[in-house]
């Protein structure tokens, strides 16, 4: 019986956690029953950020990881079954005379139904270290290592600026998938007076964001003055929650 989705993820993140191999998912399919999907965009960036992690602090990973199962929730995928391979029966004879013996008696083995009691139960038993980051960041904020993570594992050019001059907005509020252009901006001279008056601001997605509607964290903005008046070299990040 293989596993759903959300099973399958938590098994395939636990796996790359604790072994330097990072299997495919057609792979780890056929060796663990799971049913991941077959996408290649998803395998590529989330192999991806599991390599920089392996790099920074070696095996076992520590750190959280991007939500495996929101990168098969942001694209169309579709299970990913290992390759087929034939069998071909050996040739027999049409009548085969045998002499009944205990050798050649079926062993039947026959596994008890669960019911959903049981299952309940089993579940319920879930230690915290079983539940995988895709089960956790629906119950946990964005914070500032998490989105450096997401950047990080982001080929978008318009995120980054080679003078270190962006400014990034963190949410504080829920784990929604994020939009990064829409929450980041180039840090101008009319960007910075905007900062500081609470006006409206330009995005890399090329819409406005009107500051107006955020409660930016006060420590992150006054972190933010200092070491940009102190010629520190960004990004920034100023974590923030909707009013």
């Amino acid at each position: 019986m293989s596993l759903s989705l959300t099973e399958s993820c938590v098994r395939y993140e636990r796996y790359v956690r604790r072994h330097k191999d990072i299997p495919t998912f057609e792979e780890f399919n056929a060796q663990h029953y799971t049913c991941l999907p077959s996408n290649s965009a998803a395998y590529s960036s989330f192999k991806r950020a599991v390599s920089t992690a392996q790099r920074a602090e070696g095996i076992p990973i520590q750190r959280r990881l991007p939500s495996l199962l929101r990168y098969f929730d942001s694209e169309e995928t579709s299970f990913a079954a290992p390759k087929p391979s034939t069998q071909v029966l050996p040739r027999t004879n049409a009548f085969q005379s045998t002499v009944p013996s205990y050798e050649k008696s079926l062993k039947m083995n026959i596994r008890a139904p669960v019911h959903a009691e049981e299952m309940g139960v089993e579940s319920s038993n879930l230690s915290e270290s079983d539940i995988s980051e895709s089960e956790m960041s629906e119950r946990s904020a964005w914070t500032v290592d998490t989105f450096k993570e997401m950047l990080s594992s982001s080929d978008d050019p318009c995120l980054v600026e080679k003078s270190g001059s962006m400014v990034h907005f963190v949410p504080t509020d829920s784990r929604a998938v994020l939009n990064l252009p829409a929450l980041s901006c180039k840090l101008t001279k009319s960007s910075w007076g905007n900062l500081r008056t609470g006006a409206e601001i330009k995005m890399r997605d090329g819409n406005t964001l009107s500051l107006t509607s955020m409660a930016l964290n006060e420590t992150d903005m006054k972190s933010f003055v200092k070491e940009f008046k102190k010629k520190t070299k960004g990004p920034y990040f100023i974590r923030f929650s909707s009013i």
